[in-house]
């Protein structure tokens, strides 16, 4: 597996955008989408109701719209969207394959529902490689793909210019699985005021870019990076934009997300864990929280160690390496326990591959 020079080939569009009710998700999904392939066809599947189709009168698209959030009904829908020769497709929005009905939240209740010991870990078991599956089919869908997310919101006081406190909504983390937000080539948030806030990207002419009400002037930009670079051979196509480590944030608390995948037949082995400890660390798939930018290369670096830490695709499985820091009772990462976290990791790893 001879490494080669890299050149920067013509590629697919991934974006997110993650805001509050209200803050204009939907339209601007689809503002962007119209200009960026200008007569091309956009698809858009829908979870909210049919109200994305409210703005009918001003966009033209194909809709899909979802009673049951199953990870199964979005890749189908991802798959239609594929083989119908559509040139941009839509998720409107990804939150509900994590917490709407027959979401990942729900089929991870019925599968420890279904146990005699409500082994609530257990059932994490079967419904993270579901969760996974869709991530790996967004990725791989040969058309532009934008997601919008929901986010937890709440109200902070500020004090207006006259000299009044006046409530403002905000938006805290997004409804999904953490960290699943970094699998995107752009991210941008999307406030109450409508501002599209670039917060990591791939493309640097979109860099920390703040814009309000975004539209073709960021679809311009997208579509000359994405097209910039060598074509891809007949009969492929373009690549996905893959995933960035985001910028080091003492307070973050999403662990940083593996560097693009390499072609690895190495073994996808759950690792054995010991009971939850009274604390109650680790139960309802809690992850310990990351405080360090180290963790992102100590965890990848443990990942090559111990294949049973690797996803399906064969990158570090991240978030079960916090549940299994959490149930060890490491509330937190940060850089003076690093050592210690791993050190735990790498015993329940020799578990799971005695096991094996």
């Amino acid at each position: 597996m001879p490494f080669q020079k890299a050149t920067k080939k013509q590629a697919k569009l991934r974006l997110a955008l993650i805001g509050p009710s209200g803050s204009g998700k939907t339209y601007t999904a689809l503002t962007l989408a119209t200009y960026l392939v200008p007569g091309g066809r956009i698809a858009l599947i829908d979870t909210e109701h049919g109200s994305a189709s409210l703005y009918a009168d001003q966009f033209q698209f194909d809709v899909l719209e979802l009673d049951s959030f199953s990870v199964e009904n979005y890749i189908a829908g991802i798959t239609e969207a594929e083989a119908s020769g559509y040139d941009v497709l839509i998720i409107d929005s990804l939150s509900h394959a994590w917490t709407g009905k027959d979401g990942v939240l729900e089929y991870k209740d019925k599968m420890a529902a279904a146990t005699s010991s409500k082994d609530d870990f257990g059932a994490w078991r079967k419904a993270s490689p579901k969760h996974n599956s869709l991530v790996d089919r967004m990725l791989s869908a040969r058309l532009h793909l934008i997601a919008t997310m929901r986010v937890k919101t709440d109200y902070v006081v500020e004090r207006g210019s006259d000299g009044k406190n006046h409530p403002r909504k905000v938006g805290l983390q997004p409804v999904q699985r953490d960290g699943v937000e970094y699998e995107f080539g752009v991210i941008a948030d999307i406030d109450a005021d409508h501002n599209f806030i670039v917060s990591k990207s791939r493309c640097s002419a979109l860099t920390d870019m703040v814009v309000n009400k975004a539209g073709k002037e960021i679809a311009d930009i997208l579509r000359q990076w994405l097209t910039d670079g060598i074509a891809p051979q007949e009969g492929t196509a373009a690549p996905d934009i893959q995933p960035s480590t985001p910028s080091p944030d003492p307070g973050n608390e999403v662990a940083a997300i593996p560097l693009p995948s390499l072609p690895m037949p190495a073994p996808v082995v759950a690792p054995i864990v010991s009971p939850p400890p009274a604390n109650g660390n680790g139960r309802n798939g809690k992850p310990a929280t990351i405080k360090t930018p180290k963790w992102g290369p100590a965890a990848r670096a443990l990942a090559e160690r111990c294949p049973c830490y690797k996803r399906g695709d064969g990158q570090p499985d991240q978030f079960q390496m916090t549940i299994v820091a959490a149930q060890c009772e490491f509330n937190e990462i940060t850089e003076a326990n690093l050592e210690a976290v791993i050190a735990a990791l790498s015993k329940h790893a020799a578990q799971a591959m005695a096991a094996a």
